[in-house]
This record gives structure tokens, C-alpha cells and sequence, in this order.
């Protein structure tokens, strides 16, 4: 795990074994299902994802999305029938992803004490790279020693999303992650983030149709 997450956490950590530590080449749900009494949320749901693709998955809200995004990351304590890989390596109650997986939800939260400069001061940017991205993701409120906890809502998003980005991770998981950031910015993020060569899930209840076209994978749930 790179050093950058000592800052960030979920509000549930599991403990159990890292994913292992090998050249990504695809992570796989097979044949999931899932419900609750007579709701049927997934059945016979599959998904194979590549490196460096990028892949939508949306729907109504309450349609299963961010179940099946903390099924991926084994953050989901629901039974379920079925089955996931990252490589040839299945899933077990233990596994944890954090070393491989980047997931950044509208639950994700940063320490009360994290200041803005910590987002990159154990990357390996250098300035032109930091300015570059500072840039595509609109901080333009940049002030190093500002606290996290004295930002607005969406200068917040934008941060969370920045810091995920440049995480060392084979796979970045967005579920809901620009849904306080202006349609102006939070386009502009997105199609920067789909020409990267990061493997990506984008989760959306609604994505403009022009960046639709621009995904590998589009899932309707």
C-alpha cells in the first residue's frame, strides 16, 4: 500500500489478504446474483474488465450500483452467488483490494487534519505534471496549507478525485464521485480521465450521451 493512504480511509476497513501483487490482466464478476426477500437486485450479472479500459455502469438510482461497486472492492457484507477474479485469483471473505483497487464513493472521507499539499507529497510528479492536473481537475483553489475540512463540498469532490487519480492503483472505481461538482467541470473531468490509460469504472445514474460514446464497456443495469 503506497504511503498516500495512510491519509484516506472508507468508514469500514477490512482485514484479511491483499490481492497479489502481479501484473494486472483482468478482474471478472461471473454469474453474480443477489436479493433481498423478493427483490431480485443481480442475477446472472457478468463483467469482464481489461487493462486500460473504461467501462460505465449506470442506472436509476436504487438499481444496484453501488452494491455491485462494493461487491468488486469486497466492501459488501450481503450474500451473494457468484464469482470474482482479479487475474486467475477468486475472491474470498478475507480478500481485501485496497492495494490494487481505487474506490472513491460519495462515503469516501479524508482526515480532518489533511491539508491540500498532501495530495501529492508522496507522489512522484513533478511540477509541470502537478500544474497539468491541477488544471484538468479545476483546482483553482489550490493553497497548500489549507485544511481539507475548511473546503466546500465540491472542492472537496475534486480533491478526492485527484488524489485517486494518481494513486498507484491497477483500477480506479468512481462511484457517484462527481455528483456535487458544477456539469460544466464534472464534464471536462471525465472526458480527461477517459483519455487517460488508467483501467477505469465510471458508476453514474446519468451520463451525458457525448462522453457515453467514449467508454469501452457501457453497462445498463
Amino acid at each position: 500500500m503506497d504511503n498516500l493512504n495512510v491519509y484516506s480511509f472508507l468508514k469500514e476497513i477490512p482485514y484479511g489478504s491483499l490481492l497479489p501483487n502481479e501484473e494486472f490482466k483482468s478482474l471478472s464478476v461471473k454469474n453474480l446474483t443477489l436479493g433481498f426477500g423478493h427483490m431480485q437486485v443481480f442475477k446472472d450479472f457478468n463483467l469482464k474488465v481489461l487493462p486500460n479500459q473504461k467501462v460505465l455502469i449506470q442506472s436509476e438510482s436504487g438499481c444496484g450500483k453501488s452494491t455491485l461497486a462494493k461487491i468488486i472492492v469486497n466492501l459488501n457484507n450481503d450474500d451473494y452467488l457468484g464469482e470474482i477474479f482479479y487475474n486467475k485469483n477468486k475472491y474470498n471473505s478475507d480478500t481485501v483490494t485496497v492495494n490494487k483497487i481505487s474506490f472513491l464513493s460519495e462515503e469516501s472521507i479524508l482526515f480532518h487534519d489533511y491539508k491540500v499539499q498532501d495530495i501529492f507529497e508522496f507522489s512522484k510528479l513533478e511540477n509541470l505534471e502537478k500544474e497539468k492536473l491541477l488544471e484538468i481537475f479545476q483546482i483553482d483553489f489550490w493553497n497548500e496549507n489549507q485544511e481539507f475540512k475548511d473546503l466546500s463540498l465540491r472542492q472537496k469532490q475534486r480533491l478526492l478525485v485527484l488524489k485517486s487519480y494518481i494513486e498507484n492503483k491497477d483500477i480506479k472505481i468512481y462511484d457517484e464521485s462527481f455528483a456535487n461538482i458544477d456539469a460544466k467541470t464534472r464534464n471536462k473531468i471525465i472526458k480527461s480521465l477517459l483519455k487517460s490509460d488508467k483501467t477505469m469504472i465510471i458508476i453514474s445514474h446519468h451520463m451525458p450521451k457525448n462522453l457515453v460514446s467514449l467508454f469501452d464497456q457501457v453497462i445498463n443495469l
